[in-house]
């Protein structure tokens, strides 16, 4: 709860770096701890084990994305955009690759308040990736307080969502193996849903575009998302 809030980019810093740190060290402990309950060594602590807590980092952290920070002028401490956002990403992506996750996710304290980061994060950018509903002529819809995304952020948020599930296919296969297993029946359906909606959105919008730019926008949109498909 310390990092709900922060403001100053240095503090900032120093929580994901020790959260990362956290999850790293931490969560393999848990989840082996997990796994010998659920292989029976060690039944008369089943009830006493909780999964790790995946949802209250993620909802530490879920709300510094994506990262618009901007350093100010002659900054003398060295804070950038980009050291911020890697930080993030190192927590969010994070995934304790272990053979035993059908033991794990199956674990009664791993239930759906502790989902995994895999699970929370492909949420979270999935939901940057679906394009902007229309208003409701009828409802109380404040346009100027929506955050509506342009094509470009979805496109950075796909290449996020690649970054999770795909970034370690050619050096680790196995790495990557256990990260998809981690993922829900119901995430893979929104991420298809997503996905479907997000290249018809950019295929329309390529037919639509009002000048080159935004045409070539919506076209690398259209072509990631058949990429990422495939």
């Amino acid at each position: 709860t310390c990092l709900i809030g922060e403001t100053d980019p240095r503090c900032l810093m120093q929580m994901l770096r020790l959260l990362f740190q956290m999850q790293s060290v931490v969560a393999p402990i848990v989840e082996e701890a997990i796994y010998n309950v659920g292989k029976g060594k060690d039944g008369a602590a089943a009830a006493n084990i909780k999964g790790f807590p995946y949802t209250g980092i993620f909802d530490s952290v879920a709300v510094y994305y994506p990262v618009r920070f901007t350093p100010p002028p002659n900054d003398p401490h060295g804070i950038t955009r980009d050291g911020i956002s890697c930080a993030l990403m190192n927590v969010l992506n994070f995934c304790n690759h272990s053979l035993q996750d059908d033991v794990v996710s199956g674990h009664p304290g791993q239930d759906d308040e502790n989902a995994s980061m895999v699970v929370l994060a492909t949420g979270l950018f999935l939901e940057r990736i679906s394009p902007p509903l229309p208003l409701d002529p009828f409802g109380e819809d404040d346009e100027e307080e929506r955050d509506v995304t342009t094509v470009r952020d979805r496109i950075e948020a796909l290449e996020d969502l690649s970054s999770l599930l795909f970034v370690h296919v050619a050096a680790d296969g196995d790495h990557m193996n256990s990260v998809l297993k981690k993922l829900t029946p119901a995430s893979v359906k929104e991420m298809s849903n997503v996905l479907y909606r997000c290249h018809d959105n950019a295929a329309a919008g390529v037919a639509s575009a009002q000048n080159e730019e935004e045409k070539q926008d919506c076209k690398m949109l259209a072509d990631s998302c058949r990429h990422f498909v495939t």
